[in-house]
C-alpha cells in the first residue's frame, strides 16, 4: 500500500516538476507555497504543520493584520483546500495556538477560552465553545478524548478532559493556591501506557520579588481510573529563576523526560527521579525533548545536539552543530531540526539518528527582506513519506529528505 502511494506521489511530481524548476527550487524542495506574495515585507508567525490523511494544515499568525488563519493544503501538491478564519471573524480570537490534534477526520483546536473541532477535510467548525475561564492552548488527544487546562490567573487552574465528536468538557482535576504561594500550571500532555490513558502536567508554585522563590512540581493523572496516581516533590533547579521543567514532557520505556538548564528522568511507577544531569546551559528554549525506544534526544542552546539513554543518563552521542535549540522531530533513522540559528544563517539539519552524524543541512531556498528570510521553529514529517514541512516567516516549503 505505501509503495503504490509513493507511486502515485511519483507520478504526480513528474507531472508538476515545472513549477519547481520556474520558481529556482533545490531538487530536494517538492513544492513551496507563498503565504503572502503580494507583500514583500509581510511576516508571518506559523505553528507546527499538522498532516492527516492528504492534507498538511499550516496555522499562521499574520503580524501585519493580527489575524490567525488555517490553511490548508494537500501535502503532495502544495495546493490550497481550504482557509479558515472563522474565530477572528467571529470573536476576534486566532482560534488555535501551539498545539492541536486530529483523529477521525476531526481537528480539535483551541485558543485562551475558545476550543473548535472542524472538518478537516473541508474547513467547516463542526463545535465551538467560549469557557468563561482563560486556557491554555495546546490541544493532546488519545482517540476521540482531548485534553486541555484552564485557570485563574495565580490562584487556581483546572484540568479538562472532552469529547473530540461533540465538544462537551469535564473538569477531572482541580487545584486552588494555598495562602503562601501563587499557582500557575502547563497544557497537559497525553500518552497511552499498559492500557491505560494518563494525562502530566505542570504545577508551579511561586513567590513575587522581593521574595523570589519558585517550586515545580510534576503530576502524574491516570484517565482510565479517573485518579490523580503522584506528584513529585519539589523538581530540583539549578538556579533560583530556572526555565521551567516539565512542559509536555515525552515518555518512553517507563520514563518522563523532563529538561531546562538539567536533563531529568523520572519514574512513572511512582513519580520518583530516577537520576538528573546539568548541562551548560538550556534544553528547552525554542524545543521540546523527544524521546523513543530508551533514547531522548535534545539540542543545547551552547550549539550541540545530544542523544542520551533515559535509564542512565550516559550519552550515546553529542553533535556540535553550531546553533541554537530547535524544533526536533524524528523518522526512521532520522533526526530532522528546523530553525537553527548558526553562522551560516537559519538552517534545516537533518542527523543520523544512530550516531548523531550531520548527514543533511540546507539553508532557506526563496531570498526575502530583513529576517523573514530564515527557518522558523517550524516542522513537522510526514510518516507515511518522510517528508518534512517546515517555513520561513513567508513561505511553507515540502522537503523530500531521502
Amino acid at each position: 500500500m505505501k509503495k503504490l502511494f509513493l507511486f502515485s506521489i511519483l507520478i504526480i511530481l513528474l507531472t508538476s516538476s515545472c513549477r519547481r524548476e520556474n520558481n529556482n527550487l533545490p531538487e530536494e524542495i517538492v513544492w513551496s507555497y507563498a503565504i503572502e506574495s503580494a507583500d514583500s515585507e509581510e511576516a508571518s508567525f506559523i505553528y507546527d504543520p499538522i498532516i492527516y490523511d492528504n492534507i498538511v494544515v499550516i496555522p499562521r499568525f499574520s503580524f501585519r493584520d493580527n489575524i490567525g488563519e488555517l490553511i490548508a493544503l494537500d501535502k503532495v501538491t502544495g495546493e490550497v483546500i481550504w482557509k479558515w478564519q472563522e474565530a477572528h471573524d467571529k470573536y476576534d480570537k486566532d482560534g488555535f495556538s501551539q498545539v492541536s490534534y486530529v483523529y477521525d477526520g476531526i481537528l480539535a483546536i483551541g485558543d485562551n477560552n475558545y476550543t473548535a473541532g472542524l472538518n478537516i477535510y473541508t474547513g467547516e467548525t463542526i463545535w465551538e465553545n467560549l469557557d468563561n475561564v482563560w486556557g491554555y492552548t495546546a490541544i493532546n488527544g488519545v482517540k476521540d478524548q482531548i485534553f486541555k487546562s484552564a485557570y485563574i490567573l495565580n490562584d487556581r487552574f483546572w484540568i479538562q478532559k472532552g469529547n473530540i465528536y461533540t465538544g462537551e468538557w469535564e473538569t477531572i482535576y482541580e487545584q486552588a493556591r494555598d495562602s503562601e504561594y501563587l499557582l500557575d500550571t502547563d497544557a497537559p500532555k497525553s500518552f497511552e501506557w499498559e492500557g491505560k490513558v494518563y494525562l502530566t502536567f505542570n504545577e508551579t508554585h511561586w513567590k513575587p520579588a522581593p521574595n523570589h522563590e519558585t517550586n515545580y512540581f510534576l503530576n502524574l493523572y491516570n484517565i482510565t481510573d479517573d485518579s490523580l496516581v503522584w506528584r513529585t516533590d519539589t523538581i530540583p533547579t539549578n538556579y533560583e529563576i530556572s526555565h521551567t521543567p516539565g512542559i509536555l514532557p515525552p515518555f518512553t520505556e517507563g520514563k518522563l523526560m523532563l529538561a531546562n538548564e538539567v536533563l531529568y528522568a523520572y519514574n512513572i511507577k511512582d513519580g520518583s527521579l530516577d537520576w538528573k544531569k546539568s548541562y551548560e546551559n538550556s534544553l528547552n528554549l525554542s524545543t521540546r525533548l523527544q524521546a523513543e525506544n530508551g533514547r531522548v534526544y535534545a539540542h543545547n542552546s551552547d550549539g550541540y545536539f545530544l542523544c542520551v539513554d533515559v535509564h542512565t543518563g550516559d550519552e550515546y552521542y553529542r553533535t556540535t552543530t553550531g546553533g541554537t535549540p530547535s524544533t526536533i522531530e524524528l523518522f526512521e533513522n532520522k533526526v530532522i531540526m528546523s530553525g537553527i540559528g548558526t553562522a551560516n544563517g537559519s538552517e534545516l539539519m537533518v542527523l543520523n539518528k544512530t550516531n548523531g552524524i550531520i548527514e543533511q543541512r540546507f539553508t532557506p531556498p526563496i531570498e526575502s527582506s530583513g529576517a523573514t528570510s530564515r527557518f522558523q521553529f517550524v516542522l513537522a514529517v510526514d510518516k507515511e513519506t518522510g517528508w518534512a514541512y517546515t517555513a520561513d516567516y513567508q513561505n511553507v516549503f515540502c522537503y523530500n529528505l531521502e
